[in-house]
């Protein structure tokens, strides 16, 4: 039954405490959330970081090496010997005439097709049109 208050009367308000220590249990508990998923999202990065400075010094390495070794590998002297010992080259007599014969390049105006055929006419054929 409701009962109306008349002036000078009033009405205990209700007790709200238990909805305050929920309020604040559970910004607490947001907070303590944010705190803990922050420090595990930055140890992750740290880890990503470290990790690819790792690859990134590995590979620095790996460079470093194979510039080491492309220096050893066209070294004049190096390439003297694999040709001499493993492919059986040898240097020209002194009365051996050695002459490198390249058709001439086609017209410029035709553009590629033109270069092939250059290069697939016998050469007297391709010197003749000059």
């Amino acid at each position: 039954m409701n009962r109306y208050l008349h002036k000078g009367e009033y009405r205990p308000s209700r007790n709200r405490t238990g909805w305050l220590i929920a309020a604040i249990s559970l910004a607490f508990f947001a907070v303590l959330f944010c705190y803990v998923w922050q420090k595990i999202y930055l140890a992750r990065q740290v880890a990503a970081i470290e990790y690819y400075q790792e690859a990134n010094r590995r590979i620095s390495d790996r460079l470093k090496m194979l510039a080491v070794e492309k220096q050893q590998l066209s070294f004049r002297g190096r390439i003297e010997q694999v040709a001499i010992g493993s492919l059986g080259m040898a240097y020209p007599e002194k009365d051996q005439m050695v002459a490198m014969i390249q058709p001439p390049r086609g017209r410029s105006t035709a553009g590629w097709s033109s270069d092939l055929a250059g290069i697939f006419r016998p050469a007297s054929t391709a010197w003749g049109q000059q």
